[in-house]
Protein backbone atom coordinates (compact mmCIF):
# COMPACT_ATOMS: atom_id res chain seq x y z
CA UNK A 1 0.00 0.00 0.00
CA UNK A 2 2.80 2.46 0.83
CA UNK A 3 5.53 0.46 -0.86
CA UNK A 4 8.30 2.99 -2.27
CA UNK A 5 10.06 6.33 -1.46
CA UNK A 6 8.81 9.12 0.01
CA UNK A 7 9.89 12.80 0.69
CA UNK A 8 8.19 14.72 2.96
CA UNK A 9 7.79 18.89 1.99
CA UNK A 10 6.98 19.48 5.55
CA UNK A 11 5.83 19.80 9.13
CA UNK A 12 3.69 21.86 11.36
CA UNK A 13 3.30 21.72 15.09
CA UNK A 14 -0.64 22.70 17.06
CA UNK A 15 -1.78 24.21 13.56
CA UNK A 16 1.27 26.52 13.08
CA UNK A 17 2.61 27.02 9.85
CA UNK A 18 4.53 24.42 7.48
CA UNK A 19 8.23 24.50 7.72
CA UNK A 20 10.62 21.70 6.91
CA UNK A 21 14.38 22.07 7.99
CA UNK A 22 15.51 18.59 7.15
CA UNK A 23 15.78 16.50 4.15
CA UNK A 24 13.39 13.21 5.06
CA UNK A 25 13.63 10.41 3.24
CA UNK A 26 10.77 7.16 4.14
CA UNK A 27 11.73 4.37 2.15
CA UNK A 28 9.11 1.43 2.28
CA UNK A 29 9.90 -1.81 1.47
CA UNK A 30 7.43 -4.91 1.11
CA UNK A 31 8.34 -6.14 4.85
CA UNK A 32 10.68 -3.39 6.37
CA UNK A 33 10.55 0.64 6.36
CA UNK A 34 14.02 2.55 6.65
CA UNK A 35 13.80 6.65 8.10
CA UNK A 36 16.32 9.25 7.32
CA UNK A 37 16.41 12.66 9.05
CA UNK A 38 19.32 14.85 8.02
CA UNK A 39 19.63 18.19 8.82
CA UNK A 40 19.53 21.26 6.04
CA UNK A 41 22.41 22.61 7.81
CA UNK A 42 24.69 19.78 8.18
CA UNK A 43 28.16 21.08 8.79
CA UNK A 44 30.82 19.84 5.89
CA UNK A 45 33.78 17.27 7.85
CA UNK A 46 37.60 19.20 7.10
CA UNK A 47 39.00 17.08 3.96
CA UNK A 48 41.12 14.73 5.73
CA UNK A 49 39.26 14.35 8.74
CA UNK A 50 36.69 11.60 9.84
CA UNK A 51 33.88 11.75 12.44
CA UNK A 52 36.48 10.34 15.32
CA UNK A 53 38.55 13.60 14.65
CA UNK A 54 36.33 16.15 15.65
CA UNK A 55 36.56 17.85 19.20
CA UNK A 56 33.35 17.26 21.85
CA UNK A 57 31.53 20.43 20.29
CA UNK A 58 31.67 19.28 16.93
CA UNK A 59 30.27 16.05 16.88
CA UNK A 60 27.67 17.22 19.07
CA UNK A 61 26.57 19.06 15.83
CA UNK A 62 26.93 15.55 14.00
CA UNK A 63 24.47 13.95 16.50
CA UNK A 64 22.02 16.82 15.28
CA UNK A 65 20.00 13.92 13.21
CA UNK A 66 17.36 11.02 13.43
CA UNK A 67 16.90 7.79 11.85
CA UNK A 68 15.18 4.67 12.72
CA UNK A 69 13.59 1.38 10.94
CA UNK A 70 11.32 -1.35 11.50
CA UNK A 71 7.74 -2.39 9.83
CA UNK A 72 4.62 -1.21 9.64
CA UNK A 73 1.00 -1.82 10.89
CA UNK A 74 -1.20 0.19 8.41
CA UNK A 75 -4.79 0.80 7.12
CA UNK A 76 -6.04 3.18 4.35
CA UNK A 77 -5.93 5.75 6.67
CA UNK A 78 -3.50 4.80 9.67
CA UNK A 79 0.14 4.12 10.16
CA UNK A 80 2.13 2.72 13.32
CA UNK A 81 5.58 2.49 12.79
CA UNK A 82 7.35 0.15 14.82
CA UNK A 83 11.03 1.10 15.26
CA UNK A 84 12.90 -2.24 15.48
CA UNK A 85 16.59 -0.34 15.28
CA UNK A 86 16.98 3.48 15.88
CA UNK A 87 19.77 5.85 16.87
CA UNK A 88 17.95 7.69 19.45
CA UNK A 89 15.72 4.54 21.16
CA UNK A 90 13.55 5.45 23.51
CA UNK A 91 11.73 1.97 24.41
CA UNK A 92 7.76 2.06 24.28
CA UNK A 93 7.34 5.02 22.69
CA UNK A 94 4.60 5.00 19.80
CA UNK A 95 5.69 6.36 16.28
CA UNK A 96 1.62 6.56 14.33
CA UNK A 97 -0.71 8.89 12.76
CA UNK A 98 -3.99 9.11 10.76
CA UNK A 99 -3.18 9.74 7.22
CA UNK A 100 -5.08 10.47 4.04
CA UNK A 101 -4.06 11.39 0.63
CA UNK A 102 -4.82 15.40 -0.29
CA UNK A 103 -3.88 16.69 -3.57
CA UNK A 104 -1.66 13.32 -4.67
CA UNK A 105 0.40 14.14 -1.47
CA UNK A 106 -0.18 11.51 2.05
CA UNK A 107 -1.03 13.83 4.94
CA UNK A 108 -0.34 12.45 8.15
CA UNK A 109 -1.80 13.62 11.72
CA UNK A 110 -0.56 12.69 14.84
CA UNK A 111 0.84 14.02 18.48
CA UNK A 112 3.95 13.19 20.52
CA UNK A 113 4.81 14.04 24.33
CA UNK A 114 7.04 16.63 24.25
CA UNK A 115 8.44 18.39 28.04
CA UNK A 116 5.16 20.70 27.90
CA UNK A 117 2.70 18.30 27.23
CA UNK A 118 1.23 16.63 24.26
CA UNK A 119 2.25 18.51 20.46
CA UNK A 120 0.36 18.14 17.62
CA UNK A 121 2.08 17.58 14.22
CA UNK A 122 1.04 17.39 10.52
CA UNK A 123 3.77 16.20 8.13
CA UNK A 124 2.99 16.18 4.26
CA UNK A 125 4.96 13.06 2.35
CA UNK A 126 5.19 13.58 -1.25
CA UNK A 127 5.53 10.40 -3.46
CA UNK A 128 8.86 9.99 -5.03
CA UNK A 129 9.44 8.70 -8.48
CA UNK A 130 10.49 4.84 -9.13
CA UNK A 131 12.21 4.51 -12.46
CA UNK A 132 13.72 1.59 -12.11
CA UNK A 133 10.62 -0.49 -11.50
CA UNK A 134 12.01 -3.85 -12.86
CA UNK A 135 14.86 -4.43 -10.54
CA UNK A 136 14.39 -6.54 -7.31
CA UNK A 137 13.86 -5.10 -3.99
CA UNK A 138 16.27 -6.29 -1.49
CA UNK A 139 16.01 -6.46 2.43
CA UNK A 140 18.28 -7.58 4.68
CA UNK A 141 17.78 -6.71 8.69
CA UNK A 142 20.07 -7.98 10.98
CA UNK A 143 18.47 -7.34 14.74
CA UNK A 144 19.87 -4.68 16.77
CA UNK A 145 23.04 -4.27 14.02
CA UNK A 146 21.74 -3.52 10.78
CA UNK A 147 18.57 -2.70 8.71
CA UNK A 148 19.19 -2.11 4.31
CA UNK A 149 15.67 -1.31 2.38
CA UNK A 150 16.19 -0.96 -1.00
CA UNK A 151 13.32 -0.42 -3.37
CA UNK A 152 13.97 0.32 -7.23
CA UNK A 153 16.81 2.82 -7.72
CA UNK A 154 16.84 3.77 -3.98
CA UNK A 155 17.98 2.73 -0.72
CA UNK A 156 18.76 3.55 3.13
CA UNK A 157 20.95 1.45 5.06
CA UNK A 158 21.13 2.16 8.53
CA UNK A 159 23.93 0.23 10.56
CA UNK A 160 24.26 -0.34 14.36
CA UNK A 161 27.99 -0.77 16.02
CA UNK A 162 26.88 0.27 19.72
CA UNK A 163 25.03 -3.44 21.19
CA UNK A 164 22.52 -1.21 23.52
CA UNK A 165 20.51 -3.10 25.77
CA UNK A 166 16.77 -3.21 24.32
CA UNK A 167 15.70 -1.55 27.12
CA UNK A 168 18.41 1.09 26.84
CA UNK A 169 16.75 5.02 26.69
CA UNK A 170 19.32 7.66 24.74
CA UNK A 171 18.79 10.70 27.06
CA UNK A 172 19.26 14.10 26.47
CA UNK A 173 22.54 14.78 23.82
CA UNK A 174 23.96 17.79 26.05
CA UNK A 175 24.00 15.27 28.91
CA UNK A 176 26.45 13.21 27.75
CA UNK A 177 30.36 13.23 28.10
CA UNK A 178 32.59 12.66 25.53
CA UNK A 179 33.10 8.80 25.53
CA UNK A 180 29.02 8.49 25.80
CA UNK A 181 28.74 10.58 22.83
CA UNK A 182 31.48 8.91 20.98
CA UNK A 183 29.74 5.81 21.73
CA UNK A 184 26.29 7.16 20.73
CA UNK A 185 27.64 7.68 17.11
CA UNK A 186 28.68 4.25 15.83
CA UNK A 187 25.30 4.24 14.37
CA UNK A 188 25.61 5.22 10.35
CA UNK A 189 22.48 6.41 8.17
CA UNK A 190 22.61 6.33 4.41
CA UNK A 191 20.57 7.23 1.54
CA UNK A 192 21.49 6.59 -2.41
CA UNK A 193 20.84 4.86 -5.64
CA UNK A 194 21.31 1.96 -6.68
CA UNK A 195 22.58 1.59 -10.70
CA UNK A 196 20.30 -0.07 -12.80
CA UNK A 197 22.95 -1.76 -14.76
CA UNK A 198 25.78 -2.91 -11.94
CA UNK A 199 23.83 -2.71 -9.26
CA UNK A 200 26.19 -0.28 -7.09
CA UNK A 201 24.99 1.58 -4.32
CA UNK A 202 26.16 5.10 -3.89
CA UNK A 203 25.39 6.96 -0.89
CA UNK A 204 23.84 10.50 -1.75
CA UNK A 205 23.01 11.61 2.02
CA UNK A 206 24.76 10.55 4.79
CA UNK A 207 24.77 11.00 8.64
CA UNK A 208 28.29 10.87 8.12
CA UNK A 209 28.81 13.49 5.33
CA UNK A 210 32.57 11.50 4.66
CA UNK A 211 30.83 8.85 3.24
CA UNK A 212 28.40 10.87 0.27
CA UNK A 213 29.45 9.68 -3.04
CA UNK A 214 30.98 6.52 -1.31
CA UNK A 215 29.70 3.24 -2.41
CA UNK A 216 27.89 0.81 -0.14
CA UNK A 217 29.25 -2.65 0.23
CA UNK A 218 26.68 -5.40 0.98
CA UNK A 219 28.74 -6.81 4.17
CA UNK A 220 29.87 -3.51 5.66
CA UNK A 221 29.37 -2.73 9.40
CA UNK A 222 29.86 0.53 10.92
CA UNK A 223 33.02 1.81 11.63
CA UNK A 224 34.58 2.18 15.71
CA UNK A 225 34.50 5.89 16.59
Amino acid sequence: MYTGLWKRESIAFNGGEPQETATVFWLQGEKYFADLRIPLDQPQIPTGQNLEDLELKDLLIHANFSSFGGNIDATENWVRWNHWINFLPRPGQVDQGDVFWQEGNLIEDGQFEGPQGFVRYREVWVPQALSATDLPNIELFEPGQRLLVVVGEHFIQLQDGRGYDPSFSVPELETLNEVQLRHLLRFRSDYGHRNPNTGALEIRLSSDPTRVGQFLGLTEHPASL
